[in-house]
Order: C-alpha cells, then structure tokens, then sequence
C-alpha cells in the first residue's frame, strides 16, 4: 500500500517468501524482519544495486523457476497434508484453473487502470470457482465435505 502511494509497484513477497522458507528451513519471523530491513538499507545503496544488476539474467531466471516452483509444491504439500480429495472434480477443477493462471501470469483487464493478474486472479478463481461449482453440482460430489472444511475429504456416511 505505501509503495503504491509512491508509485511504486503493487506487488508482494509472501509467495515468495514462503519458497525462501522452504529452501532455507528458516521459519523465524525475526529472521525476515532482519532480512526486510537489510532490503530496505541495501535498497538506498546504489553500489548494491550495481552489484545485483551484474547477475546475468539466465542466473536469476533460473533462480526464479526454482522459487516459483517450490512455492507451486508447497501449495500441493499442504492440500495434501490437509487431505483434500483432488480426485472429486470440484476441488480439482478450481485448483487446476488458479495454478494455471498464478503459473502463467494470466491478466484480466477491466479497466485502463485496474487488472488483476497471477497469484491475486488464480485465488479469485480458486475461491468463486470452487463455490459456484458446489452450488450447482450434482449432489453425489457435495456430499464430501466442503474443500475448506478442516482439510477433511472423506464421504459424509457412518464409516467416515
């Protein structure tokens, strides 16, 4: 929000942040706090800035695939860990289309001045895609409980 103000680039880091998490194994909040007050010292240093616009782009795009990655596992790892049924088509079908379209960097353009695109679009489609199919699915696929249930995805009968 403040960068914005300032017209910077409305973007964040917590996606990204969630892939250093992983590589790093390094879950203190203290720890990126430190990092993000490095960034902002590093930020006002135009030798620094020379220094990581040496790196040649196939590095760092190589880095990025990496991170990106990791943080399209991560969302994996935790839809199974939290046992969510991808076999039944109305978790699978919005979570297969919000990949895509976080992966992809698609864009959805409603106006000159406003879109939304990537991570911030495939969550929207995520969240009212998995909604509007529930309420008009058949009703042997809704009677597993809800994606968003406490991750559980077992039928709704006595042997659950």
């Amino acid at each position: 929000m403040l960068s914005t103000a300032v017209g910077g680039p409305p973007n964040t880091t917590y996606s990204e942040n969630i892939g250093v998490m992983a590589a790093t194994r390094v879950y203190s909040t203290a720890a990126y706090w430190a990092a993000a007050g490095f960034a902002l010292l590093f930020g006002l240093c135009p030798k620094f800035g020379a220094v990581v616009a040496a790196i040649p782009g196939g590095v760092l795009g190589g880095i990025t695939v990496i991170l990106y990655g990791m943080i399209g596992l991560l969302g994996a790892q935790i839809w199974l860990n939290a046992r969510v049924d991808l076999r039944n088509p109305l978790n699978l079908v919005p979570a297969a289309a919000g990949i895509i379209i976080g992966v992809g960097n698609v864009t959805m353009k409603f106006t000159d001045t406003f879109s939304l695109s990537g991570i911030a679009l495939g969550t929207i489609v995520v969240i009212v895609g998995y909604h509007a199919l529930r309420a008009f699915a058949p009703a042997h696929l809704r009677t597993r409980r809800p994606l968003l249930d406490e991750g559980v995805s077992s039928y709704d009968d006595a042997s659950s």
